[in-house]
C-alpha cells in the first residue's frame, strides 16, 4: 500500500509498481471517492477526482409560541453567509 497527501493545488504523485491497483481518496469534508486503475511501466495514469462536498441537514419543528401546536405551511429558508 502506498499514499501521499495533495499539495495546496490539489495535486499528488504516487510511484507505483505495474499491476491493477484499488485508489480510495479521503478528505473530513468531502464524500470518499474509490476508483481502479491499471499502472503500466513508463506510462503516467490520469488519477484526477472531482470529490463532492458533505453536506450537513438542518432539521427541527416549527411550533405556534402560544399554544405551542405544530404550524403547517410555514416556508424555511436558510441563507449561507459564510
Amino acid at each position: 500500500m502506498s499514499s501521499t497527501t495533495t499539495g495546496t493545488d490539489g495535486a499528488y504523485t504516487l510511484k507505483l509498481l505495474p499491476g491493477h491497483y484499488q485508489v480510495k481518496v479521503e478528505h473530513p469534508d468531502y464524500e470518499t471517492d474509490t476508483f481502479e486503475v491499471d499502472i503500466v511501466a513508463g506510462q503516467t495514469v490520469d488519477g484526477s477526482r472531482k470529490l463532492t462536498r458533505k453536506k450537513g441537514t438542518l432539521a427541527g419543528i416549527i411550533t405556534d409560541i402560544d399554544t405551542n401546536a405544530p404550524v403547517q405551511g410555514a416556508t424555511v429558508t436558510a441563507t449561507k453567509t459564510a
